[in-house]
């Protein structure tokens, strides 16, 4: 049988479901129950955050229009894939990478060959750099990095990794 609902951990191989229309159901596993939480966007945890209303790697496939400028913060598959794209479609691409260089899990001749293909394409990426806060001021990102840079964009994407979503699940209990 399948219920939808939101799910948490009741004791041992006990699951209870609250559905969509409220109604609770207790179901109990014979031998045990599978925890498939499914994953969510990493985001640092800056201030105002929230407010800045920042894009991921969801709001970032699904957009309706082009930034003109977009900052993209991260250095793995993810931040290049979307850096490529956007740039491609005309946006002005800044891309912030906290490490050495790009793609830090393959070999470096990989993150090595892709930032070159990326610079020619026109973006600008910088290194070593972390984002230290991000405000919306009159529909302008700004950014401000450990540098002490100051960019300015329409949109900022974090692609900065992915976490299980286990928030109120039964697992603190």
């Amino acid at each position: 049988d399948l219920y939808r609902g939101q799910g948490r951990l009741a004791g041992p191989r006990t699951v209870e479901v609250t559905g969509p229309d409220g109604a609770r159901r207790t179901l109990t596993a014979r031998h045990a129950v599978a925890v498939c939480t499914g994953s969510r966007a990493a985001l640092p945890d800056l201030p105002g955050l929230g407010d800045v209303r920042p894009w991921t790697s969801r709001e970032a496939t699904s957009a309706q229009s082009v930034p003109g400028r977009l900052i993209v913060v991260g250095g793995g598959v993810v931040a290049v894939e979307m850096a490529t794209a956007w740039q491609a479609l005309g946006s002005r691409v800044t891309l912030l990478v906290r490490g050495k260089g790009l793609l830090a899990r393959m070999e470096p001749f990989a993150g090595e060959l892709v930032a070159e293909a990326l610079t020619e394409a026109g973006v600008d990426i910088r290194t070593g750099v972390s984002v230290e806060s991000v405000t919306r001021e009159n529909g302008t990102v700004v950014a401000v990095t450990d540098t002490g840079d100051r960019l300015e964009a329409d949109e900022i994407l974090f692609a900065t990794g992915r976490t299980p979503r286990t928030g109120d699940i039964g697992l603190e209990t």
